[in-house]
């Protein structure tokens, strides 16, 4: 697997055609993905009501999970699990005081 680095120079010397344009997209890859991996701080910054995300509870890689926010609050979220009483996607546990980190599932 390649480093975000390495991906983002094979992309800027597939788009570039000057040394200007190779450092604008480079650097714009870079940037994009620094955006996109970011871990975000859940009381500083609040996901948009509904969304999917993934969540971390600690720095240890095994914390990862897929919670929803609603209402202010991270649920632990199971999508297509059966259940006798509803054929929706089942909202398990209120994570929110466990979280320490989201990102948006995009």
């Amino acid at each position: 697997m390649k480093t975000a680095e390495e991906k983002a120079e094979r992309y800027a010397n597939e788009m570039y055609q000057d040394a200007n344009e190779w450092d604008a997209w480079y650097y714009g890859y870079m940037g994009g993905y620094s955006e996109a991996m970011r871990w975000r701080d859940p009381r500083v910054e609040n996901p948009q009501n509904g969304q999917l995300l993934l969540t971390k509870m600690s720095e240890d890689i095994n914390s990862v999970d897929i919670c929803r926010y609603k209402n202010g609050r991270y649920y632990s979220y199971m999508q297509n699990q059966s259940s006798y009483f509803t054929d929706k996607p089942i909202f398990r546990e209120d994570l929110t005081d466990a979280i320490t980190g989201w990102r948006p599932i995009e």
